[in-house]
């Protein structure tokens, strides 16, 4: 399959990997080389696990800041070899160089490093930095060959539909007891995002619900304090009160409602980072333009609200008022 794919003409790189990232990941749990007891609570922290061929890192993209790539002599029999992401040999070995390390997965699995690549994002694009291993396919974990899904990955410059079907075409001649599914990259982290979106609606559509409730609280407030007062204003008016005053002395306690919602909104909002963090990529709670623009937002509510009670206030007409009492 692999010797195939990489002949399509187009294909610049072809490589193998049991899962890719965004569409699903092995987790171990690894253990510093000094560890007798290999149980999860002795276990320095678990780390997504991908099983590729050579020139993997050349078709993703991953860039290798040390050591060296799988070859063809990392075979079964050979020494256990792994490479690893910064973030794993910092959290494993500190400042120290990674580059001939060994550590553990499980027994008898022992493991050596041979190649430092850069960070990526697994899972999720607005994850954190987080720890992963590489081993060679061929080579099997440790002493154990695994039979596991076989994905085959290209790189090529060619439109992605001309792509696509070259190599569904390619495959299929290769593999025809088997259904062969070709996927984008970009469709991979489309798929991924699917949670993180259908949250981002749902929040959306509660929120927008909360701004309308809001509105609509702050507008009835305000038309109850105006035509409560409606004599007292009159009075004002014909004793020569601006209209400013008028507004201030009507309006003022809905507005002073309203920027103490704000702010406890605001709090609470701030406070709920860590939840929205798990519900939505790239959450930004503290991020002055997101706070600025959420005062913003609730003080154009407001402006709307009370702008059709204030209008009341200041049309009121003192003679038909005094008349009518």
């Amino acid at each position: 399959m692999l010797d195939t794919a990489a002949a399509i003409p187009g294909v610049t790189a072809a490589a193998t990997s049991d899962r890719v990232p965004f569409l699903g990941a092995w987790y171990w749990a690894a253990y510093s080389w000094d560890t007798k007891q290999l149980v999860p609570q002795h276990a320095a922290f678990s780390t997504n696990s991908y099983m590729v061929s050579p020139g993997y890192f050349q078709v993703s993209g991953t860039h290798l800041l040390s050591g060296r790539d799988f070859t063809p002599d990392d075979k079964p029999g050979s020494p256990a070899v792994a490479i690893v992401n910064e973030t794993f040999a910092r959290r494993l070995f500190g400042t120290t160089s990674a580059l001939g390390k060994r550590f553990k997965l499980f027994d008898p699995v022992r493991l050596e490093i041979i190649g430092v690549v850069e960070d990526g994002k697994y899972q999720d694009p607005g994850e954190d930095p987080q720890p992963a291993i590489f081993l060679a396919y061929a080579q099997g974990i440790g002493p154990y060959i695994t039979s596991s899904p076989v994905t085959v990955l290209v790189r090529s410059p060619l439109p992605q539909d001309q792509i696509t079907r070259a190599l569904h075409a390619a495959l299929s001649h290769v593999v025809s007891t088997a259904p062969i599914a070709v996927l984008s990259w970009s469709d991979a982290i489309d798929r991924s995002m699917m949670p993180a979106r259908t949250a981002a609606v749902v929040l959306g559509v509660m929120g927008l619900m909360a701004a309308m409730l809001a509105a609509t609280g702050i507008f009835g407030m305000a038309s109850y304090s105006v035509s409560k007062r409606m004599r007292e204003q009159g009075i004002r008016i014909a004793l020569g009160a601006q209209h400013f005053q008028v507004l201030r002395s009507t309006l003022s306690r809905p507005i002073l409602i309203l920027l103490t919602g704000s702010c406890i909104g605001l709090i609470g909002g701030v406070l709920a980072a860590s939840l929205l963090a798990h519900l939505i990529s790239f959450p930004s709670t503290r991020d002055p333009l997101v706070l600025s623009g959420v005062v913003l937002t609730m003080m154009l509510l407001g402006l709307v609200a009370t702008s059709i009670p204030a209008r009341r206030a200041l049309h009121i007409d003192p003679a038909s008022l005094l008349r009518e009492s």
